[in-house]
This record gives C-alpha cells, structure tokens and sequence, in this order.
C-alpha cells in the first residue's frame, strides 16, 4: 500500500513537472506546432512543385480572404497569366486551365467526387440540409434523382417548352416598351432579374435544383450580353441589322424561337462572346481526384486526393479561343476555327 502511494506521488509529481513545463514554453510549443503544420502543408504530396502565390501554400486563409473580396475570377485569371496551365491556389487545391484536362475532370462516371464546396450551398429544412441534384454529394444520389429527368434537359425537350418562356418575354417586353414611350431610364439590372419570374403554384410545384440553379444565372447571362451589346454600339448595330432583316422577311417572330434563333448567326456570336467573358459563375468547380490519379496531357501528374478544379472566367481567356482574349469580338465566333470549342463553353459554365 505504502509503496503505491509512493508511485502515484511520483506520477503527480512527474504529470506537475509536464505541466508547469508546458505552462512556462507555451508559446513556444503553440508556434512550433503551427510551423510543422504550415511546413506539411507547404509540401503537400504532389502538389509541392505547382506554382501560386506563397500564402495559398501553406494555408487556406489566403483564399479564403481572396473570394471574400468577391474579386476571386479577375484573381485567378492574372494567376494563370503568370504561372501557366496549373496553380496552387490552396494547400491540396489546383486550379487548372487545359481543355483536354477539363474534359476528364467534369466528365460522366469519371469518379471525381464533389468536395464541400457543394456542401456549403445546400439549403436547410426544418435543420437539416437539402439534397439536390447540383449540391449534393453523393454520387449515387446524384445517379438516382438524375436519371429520371435527365432527358428532359436535352435541347431538343428544351425547346417544346418555349410556349411557357414566351409569356415572361412578353411582359418584359412590354414593361421595355412603357420605359421607351415614357422615355424614363430603365434599371436593366433588376428587370433581367425578374425574368425567371414564377407565380405562387410554380414556386411549390418547382424543385430547390431548379428555382435556385435558374435564377441568378439566368439574369447574369442576360445582364452580361446587353451590357457588351451597349458598350459596344458597332456590335449592336449589326445585331440590330440582322434582326430587322429577319423581320422584315418574314424569317422571324415575336418572341423569337431556338429555331429561328440559329438562322442570326451574328447573333448567335455575340451572345457567345458575351458568354465567354462573363460567367455567372467566378469560382473553381472543385472535385477530388480519382484512387488512380490524374495525368495530364503535358506529364504532370495528380495524386489521388488532390482537390482539382476549372475556373470558367479562366478557362474562356485560354489561348485556343484567339487572340485580344479580355476584348470583345463576337467574329471570333464567324471564322470557323472556334466551333469546337462551344461544347467547353457549356462544360466549364456548369
């Protein structure tokens, strides 16, 4: 008994001693541990020899900083300018501009898997997140709730439901037409906005997936191809040639059709152009690399686990869409040499 009491003495004496020690060199410790963490981050397996900013490699508060600026798209953008095709822009986080590359990242059964950046975008029900098609993370989910209306998104499905877009046209065109006749200035911003409109039995009927992924992208899409149109009257002015002409020959209806649509190919470029140079969305779309890996068409090569992505606004400045890449040029588009790059337009805009 006696020599028990001897040995839990010495413990608390030994356990008494640790502490005052760890009391006395706190600081010390506390910065030790955190240089070994940035130190681990910095030479994150893999990914260690990317370029990108010092900060980004050793802490995610740098791009944390960065996207709440809201300047994050114009950042990556002068990123990729300087160091190339690849940048570290986190710890275990690239951000990639090579269309061949983009191809397998965002492609169907490919097995990169959503990170949390998804996660943090769902909505909440009475607490609890809401699965939907764009924001959930689970891969057989996504198969699942997808299959069934998965043809209902293809274009020639889109356009049998035209009838019930031209109505919201019409009132927004109608509300133009009370701006011009009084001659009042028109806050285009907001009414572009309003054109997602829905009325009360729609907004029940319709799905989170579609309400939210419809709303602001849609209005930013439209806001982006006016505001180039005005800023650059030429464009218009040939726009507006082509739509008269149209009319006038009884080629064109209001509202105008998909089908009519694709007969205005002046149009058709300008509204491609407008979409090359401002997406609604300015971020990485992030995925996890797959258990193989990932080789990249010049060599480098990603292990698995490294949290890949492709910034539309980066992407659409690659050099394969020309030259004069930040000006606006819808006869880019009219040349030929560019028409296989619209299906990269729709696959980094998703």
């Amino acid at each position: 008994m006696r020599r028990d009491r001897h040995i839990l003495a010495a413990q608390i004496a030994i356990i008494s001693e640790v502490v005052a020690l760890v009391s006395a060199n706190l600081p010390i410790l506390i910065v030790a541990v955190l240089a070994i963490h940035l130190v681990r981050n910095f030479t994150t397996k893999g990914v260690s020899k990317i370029p990108g900013p010092f900060l980004a490699k050793i802490s995610n508060i740098w791009r944390f900083v960065d996207v709440a600026r809201g300047r994050a798209h114009e950042t990556h953008i002068k990123l990729h300018a300087q160091y190339g095709q690849y940048v570290r822009l986190g710890p275990n986080l690239v951000s990639v501009q090579n269309l061949e590359a983009s191809k397998k990242i965002y492609g169907v059964n490919k097995g990169y898997r959503k990170t949390e950046f998804y996660a943090v975008q769902q909505q909440l029900s009475n607490g609890r997140p809401t699965q939907t098609l764009l924001k959930t993370l689970d891969e057989d989910f996504h198969a699942k709730i997808k299959r069934p209306i998965s043809n209902f998104y293809s274009m020639s499905t889109l356009t049998e439901f035209e009838c019930f877009v031209d109505s919201t046209i019409e009132k927004l065109l109608e509300k133009l037409d009370e701006f011009a006749e009084a001659e009042r200035e028109c806050d285009l911003a907001t009414w572009l906005q309003y054109c997602k409109f829905v009325d009360d039995h729609e907004v029940f009927s319709w799905t989170l997936s579609n309400v939210n992924a419809g709303s602001d992208t849609t209005a930013i899409s439209l806001r982006a191809v006016l505001y180039y149109l005005l800023k650059n009257p030429t464009n218009l002015d040939k726009v507006m040639k082509e739509i008269v002409s149209a009319r006038e020959s009884g080629n064109m209806l209001r509202p105008v059709t998909w089908k009519e649509s694709q007969e205005l190919p002046y149009l058709d470029a300008a509204i491609k152009e407008a979409l090359r140079l401002h997406l609604a969305v300015g971020l990485l779309l992030e995925r996890i690399v797959a258990k193989a890996g990932i080789q990249q068409p010049d060599g480098l090569f990603l292990p698995e686990g490294t949290v890949v992505g492709i910034n539309p606004w980066v992407m659409h400045r690659h050099p394969a869409f020309g030259t004069n890449l930040d000006a606006y040029i819808p006869e880019r588009w009219l040349q030929g040499k560019h028409e296989s790059l619209d299906t990269d337009i729709s696959s980094s805009s998703l």
